[in-house]
């Protein structure tokens, strides 16, 4: 199974850069040190794209390449989601396009097109939706229903 990943950090620069995505695979994976790999920890609320810096019995630790200390985590098996998948040693990235899918409230958005205005109004109503989806999804769902069952009377 291939998937993608945003990067939703600076912790792997300069090889991954924050929005950037990237290709990964879950196939029977066995850790190995340098691997770079996707995974879930409790405390981290997106999935984590680190580096593993050692493998044991025990488990299995990470760090981000521009990070300083290791992981506070121990992993084990089932926490990772897969592996990134490099071609001539490289990871296979899609430069920035994360920017669009993930938006950070606290970044401050630069205009840089024409159409910045728009695409800045259309980014404050995208961050709405998503806080206000189940909401909305409940409403459209009532309507829905509310509307097919007059048109059948």
């Amino acid at each position: 199974m291939i998937f993608a990943a945003v990067v939703t950090s600076g912790s792997m620069e300069p090889v991954l850069e924050k929005y950037d995505i990237v290709i990964a695979q879950k196939l029977y994976l066995t850790p190995e040190t340098g691997d770079i790999i996707v995974f879930e920890v409790e405390t981290v609320r997106l999935p984590v794209i680190h580096r593993i810096i050692s493998v044991s019995r025990s488990g299995i630790k990470t760090k981000g390449d521009a990070r300083v200390f290791e992981d506070g985590w121990t992993l084990n098996r089932d926490q990772i989601h897969g592996e990134i998948i490099t071609y001539g040693g490289d990871p296979v990235v899609i430069k920035n396009i994360g920017r669009y899918i993930l938006f950070d409230p606290a970044e401050k958005v630069t205009i840089t097109s024409k159409y910045g205005s728009e695409f800045y109004r259309t980014t404050q109503l995208v961050k709405y939706i998503k806080k206000m989806g189940l909401i909305i999804a409940i409403v459209c769902i009532g309507l829905y229903i509310y509307f097919m069952a007059t048109e059948r009377c």
